[in-house]
């Protein structure tokens, strides 16, 4: 079975990672940054998870819209990282909800060799047109993103 994007992403940035070790035992609880995946298959085989724990993450995983909107209001989260497609509107009432929020959404885009990162929202301000990622810069921003929050 191939992974998916995120999950190949998630490899790619425990590579890049320099904090890893420092958080390895790191108790996720309700101060730790939440982050929501959303993702075409089953949760409970996200490689990403486990880098996101590491780092000290509270992950959640929906695998529809309509699962992420509850979980959203339900939660305040740090980053949302989606396989979905913008191509309905669901998805941007999911952008909708975001902004003027304190999280930030990027979509993947999966491309031959990898992927690119989409950003929708940073920290609220919605920026989508803006530049895609490729992985690495993906995951410095991601680094920065939860760095910031851990460190609060």
């Amino acid at each position: 079975m191939m992974a998916g994007p995120i999950a190949k992403a998630a490899k790619e940035a425990a590579f890049h990672a320099t904090r890893q070790e420092e958080v390895e035992g790191t108790v996720v609880g309700s101060d730790a940054p939440r982050v929501l995946l959303l993702r075409y298959g089953p949760p409970g085989l996200c490689t990403q998870v486990d880098w996101l724990q590491r780092f000290g993450c509270d992950c959640h995983t929906a695998t529809s819209i309509r699962d992420a909107v509850a979980l959203l209001d339900e939660h305040p989260f740090l980053v949302v990282l989606s396989e979905f497609h913008v191509c309905d509107s669901s998805t941007r009432r999911l952008i909708a909800q975001l902004a003027g929020s304190t999280a930030s959404l990027f979509f993947c885009l999966e491309v031959e060799d990898g992927c690119w990162w989409l950003p929708a929202i940073m920290k609220g301000q919605e920026c989508w047109g803006s530049r895609a990622l490729n992985s690495r810069d993906f995951h410095q921003v991601l680094n920065r993103l939860l760095s910031q929050e851990t460190s609060i």
